[in-house]
């Protein structure tokens, strides 16, 4: 008998028992191709905890329950055998096959997990969870369905007390100390008793056992021929009000062989559908309070506990209630077969998918009230951001759509809900990755639901009349195949089309201007690759080792004698050959600040003139390219050669003549490659990126994220095929020209809105849901680039009145002036305008022999501390910090007085004026 029973029990639950065990598999090899970075710390084994549960609590929900669903109790009761054998044939047929099941995944578990990768007793701690959740599930699942005649109520309630228990016990150990061993007797106590209490209730308590109850529905509907003849009707009597209210009162009246001539109506769809809308809710009136109270409970308990809640908690008790009902809207009908009552009655497929579907939506809306809004007045939701929330409740829908699907295809309600609850799991997690690595946008997994349910009403015809063949299957995997296309088309068309196309930039000007056909002996591009090689020759400080320092001066000079320098052919530039483009200004920087130190030491003023020079050279020949990089290469020169230049010109032993003949060089050095040509070059730099072979692009994305083909990190070459696929390449093409186009308006902004701010926080957060492993790699941000050249104009300013101010000196017998606006108009026509607020600089004379103090008060961070130029705070400056140039006397007297009436201004006023904004000079 015991062999009989078994047998019974696995061709009811082998599907799922076989359905998980899969499922288990595929998703551990997935996880362990992608290179996980906990694949080998143990997740598996709690994993395994979690199937096995699942199964579990299935298996014991439909041990008995499910035997009520389908009428197998009486089959069960006209055996030889007595309820106590039917019972421990059930309970030991759920132990072995779980215990089977749990096996078998924790060798899996084991064969993917590095013990010694694990923290010190995670390992207990996570076999003892896969022991004590199964068992905890199966009992509760038992339990319930020894009470309940609906084995998926039972499931639900069996999960429930699954999750409410494990967290107890937990608690009970971990915050009052008590030990394991204490633990697992407590757990084995709360089993004892669920499986005792099934024993009783299913052997003895036939009085406390719910009779099983039947649906009785005489159907309104009357089926009669459409015509206006006369049609034999026999005497029907009204057996509901229903019937009285809606059959027509002559053919009540009518006797029962007396013809009479009646018009015969159409059938009424609203009489059709609220009869159908009374069936479904007489179905669901069982589970529908127990999601009922599952709500209120939940926002009870959210009300005690403080009023937050975590979003986890949240969406695992909504999950499970959709999951239940979204598996008995048609699940119900399909196990017991009761459709064929429908179609028996004329029912239309079109009326009961709507019937049924209606009444769930809005008795879940109702739920929904009564859990979402004591929930909004009570707690808020912890730990999620907006994002995480609406992937939480698009999931949710579609665990309630697919669960609709599988209850209509699969019979059996238990089955029907693992398998939902499975591919929801394995499409949460996907879903989860892709929103993590920015390839969907949760609002992009709501197109998922209204295609589910579209299938399920298509495919309701077959549901409802159960058409023999494989006529109705075959229909069933050709709408899924659609809907998948259709679900597969929307998505690549949101990518590739969800960002209007803005066009490409046109190339730089400075583009047009550099010769293609250039020699060898003409280019300094292969000696500049030179320099770069004694970069790690490099002290600690930063300092060149004397033999090096040589080296890159002589080949710096020989670099500038060279009328151009092209790196890369801009026509091929990419973001994959942008690395040929040496970084050689910190280099060049090191060694020839260390020269003018040198010169300015032992009074070699015009020595130390022409390291400033030959940087300034070498940054023309650097910024050529007009992108980022060249940019940025070129600005790091002119600044360097900045801080000479004020440093040779407050030098106290300067004289006149020196300064005339500088002055030329001094206040028109090399502009900086301008702003909007570097913003078009580095935007058709992009281009020319993404318009590269597949293969190449993804070598490029590649070799960023560090990627070892002789390891196991398939994650990122995963991460980067997807993101490399046609219609990212086109998201990200079309993202490249909108960001270009932001940049350039951003460039126009004035100066002292940008000065000091590197705008890269706001930058990152606004375009974070734009960002992939592919426009990650590509996306281009001139925030730092623009606050340089912001920082390198105020720098040009400060020099030019320095300049101003020791040409006062000159002719006043080198004292200082009281005020800049004694400067105007004997000096300059208009003072130097600071880039930081807008206005002039400060100027104060300090006391005795100290000099004077130049500064700009508006620096909000330490973003200059280099020499001759200092930061310092002052809370009275809005910035929060000040840039400081402390101008020392001169040492000799001027050989003219400043008080001769022929005196005239050292040189022309407007060669002082500094640039309106950064890069209007033309190189």
């Amino acid at each position: 008998m015991y062999t009989r029973l078994w047998w019974k029990e696995w061709r009811q639950f082998w599907p799922i028992w076989l359905f998980i065990l899969c499922a288990a598999l595929l998703i551990q090899a997935f996880t362990l191709g992608l290179g996980s970075e906990n694949a080998g710390k143990g997740i598996f084994v709690f994993l395994a905890a979690m199937w096995v549960s699942l199964y579990a609590v299935a298996v014991g929900a439909g041990a008995i329950a499910g035997e009520q669903e389908i009428g197998g109790m009486k089959l069960l009761d006209a055996l030889p055998a007595s309820r106590r054998v039917v019972w421990s044939a059930k309970v030991g047929f759920g132990i072995a096959s779980s215990a089977a099941l749990l096996i078998l995944l924790l060798a899996l578990a084991w064969l993917g997990t590095d013990p010694s990768g694990m923290p010190v007793g995670m390992l207990q701690s996570a076999v003892i969870l896969a022991l004590i959740a199964p068992t905890i599930a199966f009992a509760a699942g038992l339990f319930f369905s020894s009470c309940t005649p609906s084995a998926i109520t039972a499931a639900v309630l069996g999960i429930v007390t699954t999750l409410v228990a494990l967290p107890v016990n937990s608690v009970t150990v971990l915050v009052y100390d008590v030990p394991w061993g204490i633990g697992i007797i407590w757990t084995a106590m709360e089993v004892v008793v669920l499986v005792l209490g099934s024993w009783l209730i299913f052997t003895h308590g036939n009085s406390l056992r719910p009779a099983t109850s039947r649906f009785y529905l005489q159907s309104p509907i009357v089926y009669v021929p459409r015509g206006d003849g006369p049609v034999s009707v026999p005497r029907l009597a009204p057996r509901s009000a229903l019937a009285a209210a809606i059959i027509p009162g002559p053919i009540l009246a009518a006797g029962p062989a007396q013809p009479l001539a009646i018009r015969v109506f159409p059938r009424s769809i609203i009489a059709e559908l609220r009869a159908l809308a009374w069936q479904a809710l007489r179905e669901m009136r069982g589970l529908g309070a127990v999601i009922l109270i599952l709500a209120i409970a939940t926002s009870l308990f959210a009300a005690m506990a403080g009023g937050a809640v975590d979003a986890p908690w949240l969406f695992i008790v909504s999950g499970i209630s959709l999951l239940a009902a979204g598996t008995s809207v048609f699940g119900i009908e399909s196990q017991a077969r009761s459709q064929r009552f429908l179609s028996q009655h004329a029912a239309r497929p079109g009326a009961v998918w709507a019937a049924k579907i209606g009444v769930w939506l809005v008795v879940l809306a109702v739920i929904a009230f009564f859990e979402v809004l004591p929930a909004s007045l009570t707690y808020h939701v912890m730990g999620s951001t907006p994002a995480e929330v609406m992937t939480l409740i698009a999931v949710g829908l579609i665990l309630f759509t697919l669960a609709i699907l599988c209850g209509m295809a699969i019979r059996r309600m238990i089955t029907a809900a693992v398998v939902a609850m499975v591919f929801t799991l394995v499409l949460g997690v996907v879903a989860g990755l892709a929103s993590a690595t920015n390839l969907s946008s949760p609002f992009s997994l709501f197109a998922i639901p209204p295609l589910l349910l579209l299938t399920t009403w298509a495919w309701a015809g077959d549901w409802l009349y159960e058409r023999p063949g494989a006529g109705r299957w075959v229909r069933l995997g050709l709408l899924m195949i659609g809907s998948l296309f259709l679900i597969s088309l929307t998505y690549c068309g949101s990518r590739a089309w969800g960002i209007r196309d803005l066009g490409a930039l046109s190339e730089p000007a400075a583009w047009s201007s550099t010769s293609e056909t250039v020699t060898e002996e003409q280019n300094a591009a292969e000696i500049y690759r030179r320099i770069a090689h004694f970069g790690r020759f490099a002290d600690n400080q930063g300092v060149l080792l004397s033999q090096a320092q040589r080296e890159v001066e002589e080949l710096a000079n020989r670099a500038v004698e060279r009328p151009f320098c092209v790196f890369v052919n801009r026509g091929k530039l990419t973001r994959a050959n942008e690395r040929s483009i040496p970084r050689v200004a910190q280099i060049i920087s090191l060694a020839f600040e260390e020269r003018f130190r040198q010169h300015m030491q032992e009074g070699k003023l015009d020595r130390a003139l022409e390291t400033i020079v030959l940087r300034q050279k070498i940054a023309r020949h650097l910024g050529s390219l007009s992108v980022m990089q060249s940019a940025q290469e070129s600005g790091l020169l002119i600044e360097s050669a900045l801080y000479s230049a004020i440093a040779w010109t407050k030098d106290p032993a300067q004289t006149e003549e020196q300064l005339r003949a500088a002055e030329s060089i001094l206040v028109t050095p090399p502009s900086l490659p301008l702003i909007r040509d570097v913003i078009h070059g580095e935007s058709r730099m992009l281009e020319q990126t993404l318009a590269l072979s597949n293969d190449e692009l993804v070598d490029y994305c590649l070799s960023n994220v560090g990627y070892d083909p002789r390891g196991t990190r398939l994650r990122d070459a995963f991460r980067v095929e997807l993101s490399t696929t046609p219609w990212e390449v086109e998201r990200a093409r079309r993202l490249n020209r909108v960001w270009a186009r932001r940049e350039l308006r951003r460039a126009e902004l004035p100066a002292s809105i940008r000065l000091g701010h590197v705008d890269n926080s706001s930058w990152n957060i606004d375009l974070a849901p734009e960002l992939t492993p592919l426009t990650s790699q590509v996306y281009f941000n001139t925030s730092k680039l623009l606050n340089d050249y912001d920082r390198i104009q105020a720098q040009q300013a400060l020099l030019d009145q320095i300049i101003a101010i020791r040409h006062w000196q000159f002719r006043h017998d080198g004292a200082f002036p009281v005020g800049l606006d004694q400067l105007v108009p004997e000096v300059v026509k208009t003072l130097p305008m600071d880039p930081g607020t807008g206005g002039t600089f400060r100027f104060s004379r300090l006391p005795g022999d100290a000099g004077a103090m130049l500064t700009s008060p508006r620096w909000p961070s330490q973003s200059v501390s280099v020499e001759p130029l200092e930061w310092r705070v002052e809370p009275s400056s809005p910035g929060g910090g000040v840039l400081a140039v402390r101008i020392p006397p001169l040492r000799s007297k001027p050989v003219q007085p400043a008080s001769h009436p022929s005196a005239k201004p050292a040189s022309k006023p407007e060669a002082l004026k500094p640039p309106s904004k950064p890069g209007d000079a033309k190189p």
